[in-house]
């Protein structure tokens, strides 16, 4: 009798496993792998609307930091103004962008006029220093890979009128919207905040119409902006690399051979790369060729456009970062350009200092060459940074009119660090074209 029960309790419980499963194929539930951990796959409404797909299985790490970051409450526009405020805000509004983002659909063109009614409390707002590849946004917030031509500067979540809506700002300075499955409850608790206005979008004033809508603009009457004193990276004094920095670049340290040439510049050389340090502590890194040297990038053979190129920077990314680090270099290194090159990429890589931009003097922070599957070439210019003292700024309408940036000029206002002829980086209010 009891194991007449005991077979008719296991039937029962095959048959269950049977429906359940027949279940799952036709809700499309994908399991884990979905983003955010939830059903991907329900359609949101409206002309365009996208089907489930998967998300990607590898997650890569932002390549390109924003410059900005805003919450925008009830009381007016709090924006990170030191390195200890950006942080904080990146903490806070990681999870919401990352789920508003892999989430987002139906992309669709909006006037500059509703964009601006929609960038109002509740909403979370960044801003790159660079045009960012919205494919590429997308796949570094665990979104499925997804080609499109569209480069973006600028993103919001929005809360306006209910529905939780992310907003582009793209690079050509048109504007979109899209849907998302973020929640306008997550997004009012971050808003709420205990945060005390300290900005304005130019938009709110008619004196700063001639500026981008979404251009955030601190007050920095106080506190003022610390100024640093910069100074070259110089290894030893025999200008001996440690091993870590020769590992990132992929040399073997106890197989590498070292000369130096004339122009006190040392030249670190293996069997199909070499490793140049000039005097400054500049490095140069060149393979013979993509076929006989480099450094592998490990593409998947079947990787489409999207995925080739997120593999490139997150590769691009790993490399440097390592470099930075074991050159005691300031700042963080961020993605500001992505160029086509040949059968390869051109990355561009500037210096985050707690959400400004830095411009070194003639020359970019690293650029990255690939071919192929290689990176064939690098080359970085780490600096170290001292605190030197501090600085304060005319009025933005003033900085505005003196850095000849109106409607027409194609020039958007920015603070940014720039260093000067003495060695000093100095914050400044300036007017920065396109892709600067």
């Amino acid at each position: 009798m009891i194991n007449r029960l005991k077979n008719i309790l296991l039937v029962l419980l095959a048959l269950c496993a049977v429906t359940l499963f027949y279940f799952s194929l036709s809700l499309g539930i994908y399991g884990s792998g979905n983003v955010g951990g939830s059903v991907f796959g329900r359609v949101l409404g409206g002309e365009e609307t996208l089907l489930a797909a998967p998300a990607q299985e590898i997650s890569f790490a932002a390549a390109a930091l924003p410059y900005r970051i805003a919450v925008v409450c009830e009381d007016g526009v709090f924006a990170a103004s030191d390195a200890e405020e950006y942080e904080l805000l990146q903490q806070r509004t990681r999870e919401l962008f990352t789920e508003a983002i892999a989430s987002a659909q139906r992309l669709r063109q909006i006037s500059e006029d509703e964009f601006v009614r929609r960038l109002s409390a509740p909403a979370l707002y960044m801003r790159y220093d660079g045009d960012i590849p919205f494919s590429l946004l997308r796949a570094w917030n665990d979104s499925a890979f997804s080609d499109t031509e569209l480069a973006v500067r600028g993103a919001a979540v929005s809360g306006y009128g209910g529905e939780a809506l992310l907003l582009l700002t793209a690079a050509d300075g048109s504007y979109y919207a899209m849907d998302t499955a973020s929640s306008v409850g997550a997004l009012n608790e971050i808003c709420s905040g205990a945060y005390v206005p300290n900005a304005r979008f130019a938009s709110s004033e008619p004196a700063l119409r001639a500026l981008a809508p979404d251009e955030v603009l601190i007050s920095y009457d106080t506190p003022a902006l610390l100024s640093y004193a910069l100074s070259r990276v110089t290894y030893t004094d025999t200008q001996e690399l440690s091993r870590e920095v020769l590992k990132a670049f992929s040399f073997n340290p106890y197989l590498v051979r070292v000369y130096s040439e004339a122009d006190s510049s040392y030249v670190y050389v293996d069997e199909k790369n070499s490793l140049r340090i000039s005097s400054g502590g500049d490095l140069s890194f060149a393979s013979e060729s993509a076929e006989a040297g480099g450094i592998p990038l490990n593409i998947p053979p079947a990787a489409g456009s999207t995925e080739r190129l997120a593999f490139i920077c997150e590769s691009a990314r790993a490399v440097l970062a390592d470099i930075w680090t074991h050159s005691g270099a300031f700042g963080q290194l961020t993605l500001s350009a992505v160029e086509r090159s040949g059968d390869g990429y051109l990355l561009v890589f500037e210096i985050n200092l707690g959400g400004f931009a830095v411009d070194l003097d003639g020359c970019n922070a690293a650029r990255v060459k690939t071919s192929g599957d290689v990176i064939t070439e690098i080359t970085v210019c780490p600096r170290t940074a001292e605190p030197f003292g501090s600085e304060s700024f005319i009025p933005y309408a003033q900085a505005a009119a003196a850095a000849g940036v109106s409607g027409g000029s194609g020039k958007r206002l920015a603070v940014r660090y720039r260093e000067s002829a003495d060695g000093l980086l100095l914050p400044v209010i300036c007017g920065v074209s396109k892709g600067e």
